[in-house]
């Protein structure tokens, strides 16, 4: 959806000030999803002490599990924001975010000539939104073109869900002790981040994690066909699942959901069709596809 001229005729239903050009419409910012407050508010900030137990790259078979960068944290975010999401929508993700004042003079100067950005009113109308606004039509227009000029501080919608209510859920079922915590062995595969602080490098390392891994060809996160994720098959019984996407391995997990009406179940569900579909490249990667050799042994004097 492109910039429209709303005309408020004394409704109070919005405000947009419309001139010669169509200028950007006025989206409320507090007019945009909330997600359930979490039960025990995480610390969000990223920092915390440092936990030796957690190494900082931990190799096993194809996974190559380490936190992400600050840098690569915020690539996530602006691919996952609602104005890749939902094509349809104005409003924008609730987040704090940075936006230069040259990177927003740049774009400005690539809309030149757009129809939406018509005349210096309607430019000038675009310079008093919001950052969450700005960094919305920023995304909406020019793509990832300036994915690396704006800074995001907060969760988009999409992970403050999975950082308070999926991953906690995950954790329970996947997670557990000699499961795949950390201390997992070769059998397992791989190991998730378990830290009751959730802070982004963990957080996003098991987001980028569970949304890479596959088994015999099927997803762990299937977007397309979320009931067919093997993160929801795998915490059902296994009466209420085909063979062949059930737990692998010889031990009977307990399930976590009783049946797929199970409302955590269809929490999970509903959070996988929310997110960006197809699933964009984040420049990141847990598995390693390409295991590199051994260094050379030092020759012998």
């Amino acid at each position: 959806m492109t910039y429209q001229k709303i005309l408020a005729a004394g409704l109070m239903v919005a405000i947009v000030c419309v001139f010669a050009g169509a200028g950007p419409p006025m989206a409320d910012p507090q007019a945009v999803y909330q997600p359930e407050p979490p039960d025990d508010p995480p610390d969000t900030s990223g920092g915390g002490p440092h936990d030796d137990r957690d190494h900082e790259v931990v190799p096993s078979g194809p996974v190559i599990m380490r936190k992400l960068t600050p840098e690569e944290i915020n690539r996530i975010r602006f691919l996952e924001l609602r104005a890749f999401r939902l094509a349809a929508t104005d409003t924008p993700d609730r987040v704090t975010v940075k936006i230069p004042r040259k990177t927003v003079d740049d774009f400005l100067l690539e809309m030149e000539g757009h129809k939406d950005f018509l005349g210096e009113p309607s430019r000038r109308e675009f310079r008093k939104l919001t950052p969450p606004q700005k960094l919305h039509y920023i995304a909406k227009y020019k793509g990832d073109a300036f994915i690396d000029r704006v800074k995001i501080e907060s969760d988009p919608e999409v992970f403050l869900e999975f950082r308070r209510r999926i991953l906690p859920t995950v954790l329970r079922g996947c997670a557990t002790s000699g499961c795949h915590n950390m201390s997992y062995d070769e059998s397992t595969r791989f190991g998730l981040y378990k830290d009751p602080k959730r802070p982004n490098e963990k957080v996003y390392a098991n987001f980028v994690l569970l949304s890479e891994l596959q088994y015999d060809g099927m997803s762990v996160i299937n977007r397309t066909q979320p009931d067919n994720s093997l993160l929801l098959t795998y915490m059902l019984p296994a009466k209420e699942v085909k063979e062949s996407m059930r737990h692998p391995g010889a031990v009977e997990l307990k399930p976590l959901f009783q049946s797929r009406a199970a409302p955590n179940y269809k929490r999970i569900e509903r959070w996988i069709a929310s997110l960006r579909q197809p699933a964009p490249s984040y420049g990141v990667s847990m598995i390693n596809r390409y295991p590199t050799p051994l260094p050379a042994e030092p020759d012998e004097p």
